[in-house]
């Protein structure tokens, strides 16, 4: 009898238990930005309802060696690893003030390759995420970022904005006609 209430309470206990689970997820890139390769980055997001501890993470890409950091991020929240740090607080300031982090990887030998790659994100033991990308090259598709939308979704598109450090804008953009006046 006492070891089937013993047994009981372990279920009963088990139950409340919070499940603890990694949902990081590659949530945008710029592979092929205006300042190539100085401006490209890579944004991972947090998908959980608990803060993603990320000590000896790695990320990679298909042309580039692995890039290994520690971080962590907040729930629902972002990080930024930047190919050029400078370059990357000179074109979006205010990610910087919001309370992001952005990680530095200029030190590092890992780049995006323009046109196609894929770029794996990997904790110590196994393959956390994976981001496959295909953009044509040329002038007319720089600085146009690949993303899941919305956030953490599995659907990968170009999106319509560059949104490092914030929700995915992936909206055509609203026409207004204007009426000219008439002299």
């Amino acid at each position: 009898m006492r070891r089937g209430s013993s047994i009981l309470l372990f279920f009963a206990f088990a139950i409340f238990l919070p499940i603890t689970h990694s949902a990081v997820l590659i949530n945008e890139i710029l592979a092929n930005g205006l300042n190539d390769p100085n401006s490209e980055w890579v944004e991972l997001y947090n998908n959980d309802s608990s803060i993603a501890n990320l000590s000896g993470w790695s990320l990679s890409e298909t042309s580039s060696s692995n890039f290994t950091f520690n971080a962590t991020i907040p729930t629902r929240g972002f990080i930024i690893l930047a190919v050029d740090h400078a370059t990357f607080n000179s074109t979006y300031p205010n990610v910087n003030q919001s309370n992001v982090s952005v990680i530095d990887i200029t030190a590092s030998s890992f780049s995006l390759s323009d046109s196609d790659g894929e770029v794996t994100l990997y904790n110590s033991t196994s393959i956390i995420d994976s981001l496959s990308y295909a953009q044509a090259s040329g002038k007319s598709f720089e600085n146009i970022s690949i993303g899941r939308y919305p956030d953490g979704a599995s659907k990968i598109a170009n999106l319509s904005a560059l949104t490092p450090g914030s929700k995915n804008d992936n909206q055509a953009p609203q026409l207004k006609w204007i009426n000219p006046s008439k002299n």
